[in-house]
């Protein structure tokens, strides 16, 4: 493992982690219709998505372990594009992220 947790997080995501917890802007191309698969979940209220990558498991890995952390999030994604030769839109991705520190503004008091 060399050091690294293997993450795991949901396929169905919500637009804070897929998005905005990433800065991407609210304009940006990834979130349009034709470029993700949007939900209606539960009462019909949007925001619920095919995740698009599998950085959204890396958020939530930034807020669940002590720095230093290294991780490996794998997963399939799903993608609405018509260069994707892959069936459904779905693919599988491999993302990791290594964190030796928080900036000085943003370090977590004990």
């Amino acid at each position: 493992s060399m050091g690294f947790s293997v993450l795991d997080g949901p396929e169905v995501e919500n637009e804070y982690y897929n998005f905005d917890a990433l800065n991407i802007p609210a304009e940006h191309p990834a979130r349009d219709m034709q470029d993700t698969f949007w939900l209606d979940v539960g009462s019909g209220v949007g925001g619920h998505l095919l995740r698009t990558h599998t950085s959204p498991v890396q958020v939530r890995g930034m807020k669940k372990l002590a720095l230093p952390l290294r991780m490996i999030a794998p997963g399939r994604v799903f993608r609405n594009e018509t260069e994707r030769s892959t069936p459904g839109g779905t693919t599988s991705l491999d993302s990791s992220a290594t964190v030796k520190s928080a900036p000085a503004g943003q370090r977590r008091s004990k």
